[in-house]
This record gives C-alpha cells, sequence and structure tokens, in this order.
C-alpha cells in the first residue's frame, strides 16, 4: 500500500485519467501507422459496437448500486483505509501457501505432458466478515479454477498464469485467446485462470456472473480483486511445489489490471505483462459513466469521484509500487483501442518506471498486430532468461 500523501497523489492521477477519457479518448482515435484505414474502421466499429453492450451490463448493476449511497461512499472508503500501509498490505494481499487440496481431472494428453482442468477453495480470507458474507451468497466462487498445460518433464520448468479479459472463463476460448499451446511448445507450463464470478464460478442466483465483477459495489469489487490475488500466488505456489521453476503473469483487459495488481503485491513474480490494461478501476468505471443518468443519480446521492477512487484505492496499481524489477515488465496496448483507452496503458507505463511497452496496431477486441506482440513476448521471455533466446513464430490467428 502506499502512505496517505501518496495515496492524494494517486487520486489526482485518476483524475486526469477520467478528464482525458470524458474527451472520448482522441488518442484512441489517432490513425496507428501503417495500418490500412479498413482495418482500422474495422477494429474501431467492433469495439464499439462491444463497448454499448458492456456499458449497458454495468449501468445497469450500478443503478442498483447507487439506490441509498448517500454518506456510504465515504464510510466505505474510511473502512478500507483504515490501516496503516504496511499493516494493510500484510493484510489484504499476504503471501499464499499452495492449496492442499487441489483435484485434478485430465482433459488432454500431450506428448510430453497433460492438460488437466484443476480445482482448489479459495481460502483467501476466511476470517474477514465481508470475504465470508461473499462466499456465503456465492458460493460458486468459493472454488477457483484453472486450466494447465504440464509438461511432464518438472526440473525448473518456468510458467505463466494467464489471466482472461471480462465475460472470459471458457477453457476453448480462452486457450485460442492465449495461444495457449503455443506458449507450452515455448517450454512454458501454461495456467489458465478463471477470474472470480466468471465460467464455472459464475453464481446461479444471477443471469450473468461477469455482471458482478468488476462493478461499483466496492466490497465486493475490492474482495474480488483481493481473492485474484491470492488465488494467482496460490497457482504459482502449487506449481513450484510441484517441481517447478519461476512463474509470472499475463493477462488481458481485466485480465491485465490484475495482472498489474499482483505486479503491485507479490515479489516473488518472474514478469508481469498487462495487455491492454486499465491502471484505475474507479477511473475506468466513472469515465464510462461520463454523461450517463446513472453517474448523475450516483452524483445526486453524494457519490464523489474522490471518495469512489479511495474506496477502491486498495488494489490501485497506481497506489502501488512495482514489485517485480522494472527490466521484467512489459506493456502491451493497442491504438485502436476504443474500450479501453490507451491513455490507462500510458499512465500504468509512467508509474511503473518506464519499462518495455509494445503498441499494436488493433482494437480491444480485434487484435490487427497479434503476430507482432506474441513475438515481442517470447523475445522479452528470452531477454530475461526465462526462457532460451527463440526465433518461434507465433500460430496463425
Amino acid at each position: 500500500m502506499v502512505a496517505v500523501d501518496e495515496r492524494i497523489a494517486h487520486i489526482e492521477r485518476a483524475r486526469l485519467l477520467a478528464a482525458r477519457e470524458s474527451k472520448r479518448g482522441a488518442l484512441a482515435k489517432t490513425r496507428p501507422a501503417g495500418v490500412g484505414v479498413l482495418r482500422s474502421g474495422i477494429s474501431r466499429a467492433v469495439d464499439q459496437v462491444a463497448l454499448r453492450v458492456m456499458q449497458r451490463v454495468f449501468t445497469s448493476a450500478h443503478r442498483n448500486t447507487v439506490r441509498g449511497a448517500g454518506g456510504r461512499m465515504q464510510s466505505l472508503a474510511d473502512d478500507w483505509q483504515r490501516l496503516p500501509a504496511d499493516e494493510a498490505l500484510a493484510t489484504y494481499f499476504a503471501r499464499p501457501g499452495a492449496p492442499q487440496q487441489v483435484s485434478r481431472t485430465p482433459k488432454q494428453r500431450l506428448d510430453d505432458g497433460v492438460v488437466e482442468h484443476l480445482r482448489f477453495p479459495s481460502y483467501y480470507a476466511p476470517e474477514r466478515a465481508t470475504a465470508l458474507e461473499m462466499q456465503r451468497r456465492y458460493p460458486e466462487n468459493a472454488t477457483c479454477h484453472a486450466l494447465a498445460y504440464r509438461h511432464s518433464a518438472r526440473e525448473g520448468r518456468p510458467a505463466v498464469v494467464c489471466l482472461h479479459g471480462w465475460g472470459g472463463g471458457n477453457f476453448t476460448f480462452d486457450s485460442q485467446l492465449f495461444r495457449a499451446r503455443w506458449l507450452y511448445d515455448l517450454g512454458l507450463d501454461v495456467y489458465l485462470y478463471v477470474h472470480p464470478y466468471h465460467g464455472p464460478r459464475s453464481p446461479s442466483s444471477v443471469r450473468l456472473g461477469a455482471a458482478l465483477h468488476p462493478s461499483t459495489n466496492v466490497t465486493r469489487a475490492n474482495e474480488a480483486f483481493i481473492q485474484t490475488a491470492w488465488e494467482v500466488r496460490s497457482l504459482i505456489a502449487h506449481h513450484q511445489r510441484d517441481g517447478g521453476g519461476a512463474a509470472g503473469v499475463m493477462g488481458m483487459s481485466l485480465g491485465g489490471y490484475g495482472t498489474a495488481v499482483v505486479a503491485s503485491v507479490a515479489d516473488e513474480l518472474a514478469f508481469a505483462v498487462p495487455i491492454m490494461p486499465f491502471a484505475d478501476l474507479p477511473a475506468f468505471l466513472w469515465g464510462w459513466g461520463d454523461g450517463t443518468p446513472e453517474r448523475a443519480r450516483a452524483e445526486k446521492a453524494g457519490v464523489t469521484f474522490d471518495e469512489f477512487c479511495a474506496a477502491m484505492a486498495l488494489h490501485s496499481p497506481l497506489a502501488h509500487t512495482l514489485k517485480v524489477p522494472r527490466e521484467h515488465a512489459l506493456i502491451i496496448a493497442g491504438r485502436g483501442d476504443q474500450i479501453v483507452p490507451p491513455a490507462h496503458a500510458e499512465a500504468l507505463h509512467k508509474h511503473w518506471g518506464e519499462p518495455a511497452m509494445h503498441w499494436f496496431p488493433g482494437g480491444h477486441l480485434v487484435h490487427f498486430g497479434r503476430g507482432s506482440y506474441l513475438r515481442r513476448v517470447a523475445a522479452f521471455l528470452g531477454d530475461i532468461d526465462v526462457l532460451p533466446r527463440t526465433s518461434a513464430k507465433p500460430p496463425a490467428r
């Protein structure tokens, strides 16, 4: 965590992000060099359609959160920031051990390994009342799920934990999204992690589990990101207890933010690769609400931007210091992204001390230039000695 004066600085940075978003992201509308008008137009058009759908889902959930919000946001902000910086970090983001009960379901045999569905109980905070309430209300979310591409030969095998975007959690889709078999063939064990409330963790009591996370519900959002950090680190501990070696995290969109969160609290990571990340959740959500009746209702109910940011500063990467060496971080972003404005990747890049960064010309959903950033990831892992340097080509789209 950060000291109080630094947290105030974080809120000011978040304010700048929200201001840039409210201008509809001038950078995001800039045509990438070397990319045809048709490709650029397609990627933006797909993003804009998806953006309208996602905004409708989020604002619908937000409408229920706003009711009776007067004074509650300040109380939440005070509650989540009541601990001193060091104590808060140790309390909310303590390093877990490997899970004691791991269920393995084989899915596919590989020439030199196996694909397995892993499950283990998420005992991330059994003593905290708010965590227990979330688990009681949504029991499906109390089990961690991951699909593992695991080599038979261990001997210090490196690994990557991949974090999907919003609405993901389908192993078939996520395997293609991250080119899991290609990463495996490079020499990595690959763990496709499922975010809280997604995929098999989606509660039966709601129509769309992904609508629960992320959200403007401060307690649920904070608990879910604490849970993500605990579970990802537990997966890494499981990998290493099983004979594996160094491990890092790579994620897209929501998974990019999750990657940045884990890299901000876990010094055991070997590397971090956030792809198209938002840098600050409250600024991102507040920017999405610009000009909407939902945000007007929130402000009328007494919710202020400063309080909203302060209530969720707990997990904001902009409120933490990068724990992995700067040389072991790579940020990837799309210049045509209409869903997560490039300002977020720029802010994270600056806050992390300007680590390596790769821009691709596509948008958030249509990744023109995917091959270039996959090659960049492979080269990056070779440069930091996680993998031997390779000229392996990424698979076709």
